[in-house]
């Protein structure tokens, strides 16, 4: 029956009273649900990974960069306490990875060394260029690269050639702040400065500083995307991870520990060769001993009692066989 119909059910019940459009529609249908499913695995993937003890790692690991980095600017430790505070504030409001926060911060430090800048409006020009790539449409990997790109440039002074490029390229509305900023209408005349070397860091920090209310207030009233919720749940967590550190320092004395293992490998491996195995092969000695000794003594006991009363152990025999 079913060749004489040309096809199964699911081309019977398909096939009657449905036209073109429908049929478009509903393979449409299927298509956003696969797609919403495969979203799904990879958030749930995704947050999985948050809490894996690689990831947790790299979290501690990226902390501890940064805060060597602020410490090498700050004189006291607790400034650098403070600033690590504005840059988690600063990523969670501009839903910027930590470590991309944590670059440009570091770079616009350097490059304003002796221009009187303080941490906090440091911290705003920091929240401005993130909250513009955000503005702007720009994905993760390429906001990253062209921000650390941006700090470059302002690390040397001016921006210009690639750093501009990048910047006109990547960030449409840092592009048109600094346009406007620097009194000028069109974004080609703001190319034509930077190749002239007159787009320069103490003319462009003011600017940025400035535009923080503006800028961050528009990131806030935008509609958060997965990845940019799940960038968030990833700063949090390194918050944790910071602030767990700083109550038990136990990543300190894990690597540390870690340090120390690599610096003495050679005591290590002789401690382990001259006490360790030999200490290991005589506690196997000895186990196997006393595990030989039990075995003797149950095969003792059960002979005397198959001795004593052999028609019931034949049956105990019996029964394991049939059991196994």
């Amino acid at each position: 029956m079913r060749g004489a119909a040309g096809g199964g059910v699911s081309d019977i019940m398909f096939g009657v009273g449905i036209d073109d459009k429908t049929k478009s529609a509903i393979s449409s249908i299927r298509k956003n649900v696969s797609g919403f499913h495969n979203e799904l695995k990879s958030t749930a993937g995704t947050l999985a990974g948050l809490f894996s003890v690689n990831v947790a790692k790299d979290m501690s690991d990226s902390i501890t960069d940064l805060r060597n980095r602020l410490n090498s600017f700050n004189e006291s430790a607790a400034q650098t306490e403070t600033e690590m505070d504005m840059l988690m504030r600063v990523s969670m409001l501009t839903r910027q990875s930590f470590d991309s926060t944590g670059v440009v911060f570091t770079r616009m430090k350097q490059a304003t060394a002796g221009l009187g800048y303080e941490s906090e409006q440091l911290a705003k020009a920091t929240a401005t260029v993130a909250a513009t790539f955000k503005l702007s449409g720009t994905s993760a990997y390429e906001a990253n690269n062209s921000a650390r790109q941006l700090a470059q440039g302002l690390s040397s002074g001016r921006i210009s050639g690639d750093e501009m490029r990048s910047v006109l390229e990547n960030n449409v509305v840092l592009a048109q702040l600094l346009t406007k900023g620097f009194g000028q209408d069109m974004v080609g005349a703001l190319r034509e400065m930077g190749a002239a070397g007159k787009v320069t860091t103490d003319k462009v920090m003011p600017i940025l500083i400035e535009a923080f209310e503006e800028t961050t207030t528009k990131v806030q009233e935008m509609q958060p995307t997965i990845g940019q919720s799940l960038t968030n749940l990833q700063t949090l967590g390194m918050e944790l991870i910071r602030r767990f550190n700083e109550v038990t320092g136990a990543a300190d004395t894990v690597a540390n520990f870690i340090m120390f293992l690599s610096q003495n490998l050679g005591k290590v491996a002789a401690f382990a060769t001259g006490f360790l195995i030999p200490a290991f092969v005589k506690f196997s000695f000895v186990l196997s001993v006393l595990a030989f000794n039990a075995v003797k003594k149950l095969s003792m006991a059960m002979l005397q009692m198959f001795l004593k009363n052999p028609v019931t152990a034949g049956l105990m025999l019996i029964l394991t066989v049939m059991q196994s």
